[in-house]
């Protein structure tokens, strides 16, 4: 309260007299300083200021200039001149940013799929030929179309033979190079993991798959080496068959497969027509891979049938496949590609063959597959065999009750076996 009086008089006397407020006022401001440079020392040894030192520092200190008001713009006036630019400007900005968007977009969908590189017209030109000697095969997606996926229907309904292929093949017994025939591959329906071949003929089929064949599955295969020719002729001469006759249909797991290529490589094996033409397509669709063995189409299998043909009455074996003995190969072999590649149904087959069967029914199995010349020391092939032979073999020149010297009530009622086993196992 003192502090706001002293203030009031000292700024009327100052209004009333203004020599002696510049008098006054100038004393004041020399001594100012004094005062405000003790009141910090006073400040920093933390003596308080008295109430009258404060009042005379205020009033010392000049009064403050009033503020001006500063002034704000006026709002322009939107007229219909300015407001056609503006939508203009706004246009154009609209078009060149799809236009951005396009270019983008084009320049995204020009992407190399595989790579994520950017490829154009310069990149993707024809090499010389220098360069495609040297450059390793490696199919595009452009090359290698996606495979259709088929039933086992749709399989069985399509004639993959043309009018010259009905020709060709008429004695395909001895038929002796039939590389340009068509070879239809497909994916299969329900279960995509599972790629079918069909060949044009028994013949075809054998020269392209039994060395494979002897060398996977076979107890007299020359201590796990891929046969040469000689020997691969002996050991049909031994089975009493001819390459069109050895198997009727073929199945292989990815892995096997590129075993058995590695294993031709490696011991210096020249491979036939066939058997190259099957590694190129199989390496086309991811089964085999040449860069990485390990990788090599991780789950995945191959099975092979063939179509229709006639029987060739100058040779001692039967090669007729009729629509019957089709089907059934078709259906053994899928089965064996769902044992390789579903899980779940190899846990049940293994299953049935450890607890659904008796020590004296898997050794009936077994005698039987050995007279097959399968490797009945191999337990996984007996456990493959068994299942396809029992549950998916309809046609009963393959297989039927009296292959393993049981009626055919005996038989169904393994068949039931099998059955409840499944069950068990969903």
């Amino acid at each position: 309260m003192a502090l706001e009086g002293r203030m009031s008089s000292r700024l009327r006397s100052r209004s009333k007299d203004g020599g002696a407020e510049l008098s006054s006022g100038s004393s004041a401001e020399a001594a100012a300083p004094r005062r405000r440079l003790g009141a910090r020392r006073r400040r920093h040894k933390g003596e308080p200021e008295s109430g009258a030192s404060q009042a005379s520092a205020l009033a010392s200190s000049p009064a403050r200039a009033p503020r001006r008001a500063v002034p704000v713009p006026a709002t322009p006036v939107l007229t219909r001149g300015t407001a056609w630019r503006h939508a203009l400007l706004w246009g154009l900005a609209g078009v060149v940013l799809v236009l951005a968007a396009w270019l983008g977009f084009r320049a995204w969908s020009a992407r190399d799929p595989e790579s994520g590189v950017q490829t154009d017209a310069k990149s993707a030109a024809p090499l010389t030929a220098n360069a495609k000697e040297s450059s390793p095969i490696r199919p595009s997606s452009a090359a290698t179309p996606p495979l259709s996926l088929l039933s086992v229907e749709g399989m069985l309904a399509r004639d993959s033979r043309s009018a010259q292929d009905l020709g060709t093949f008429a004695n395909t017994s001895n038929a002796s190079d039939t590389s340009d025939a068509v070879w239809p591959l497909v994916r299969l329906q329900s279960n995509p993991a599972v790629l079918v071949l069909e060949f044009p003929s028994l013949h075809e089929q054998g020269l392209a798959l039994n060395r494979a064949a002897a060398f996977i599955e076979k107890k007299h295969s020359a201590g796990g080496q891929v046969l040469g020719d000689a020997e691969m002729q002996r050991l049909l001469a031994r089975s009493g068959d001819s390459v069109a006759t050895f198997y009727f249909g073929h199945d292989y797991s990815a892995e096997q497969l590129q075993r058995f290529f590695d294993r031709a490589q490696a011991q210096g094996l020249a491979l036939n027509a066939q058997e190259r033409r099957l590694q190129a397509l199989l390496q086309a669709h991811g089964l085999l891979n040449v860069s990485n063995p390990s990788a090599a189409g991780r789950n995945l299998a191959l099975v092979s049938f063939t179509a229709i043909q006639d029987d060739d009455p100058a040779t001692p074996s039967d090669e007729q496949v009729d629509a019957l003995r089709r089907e059934s190969t078709l259906r053994h072999e899928l089965s064996h590609g769902e044992f390789f590649t579903d899980a779940r149904y190899r846990r049940q087959c293994w299953a049935f063959w450890q607890h659904g069967l008796s020590e004296a029914e898997r050794a009936r199995f077994r005698q039987l597959l050995s007279s097959m010349d399968y490797d009945p020391a191999n337990e996984e092939l007996m456990v493959n065999e068994t299942q396809a032979l029992l549950m998916h073999t309809p046609d009963q020149r393959a297989f039927n009750a009296g292959s393993l010297g049981l009626s055919s009530a005996q038989l169904e009622a393994l068949r039931d076996r099998f059955r409840q086993q499944q069950r068990a196992g969903d």
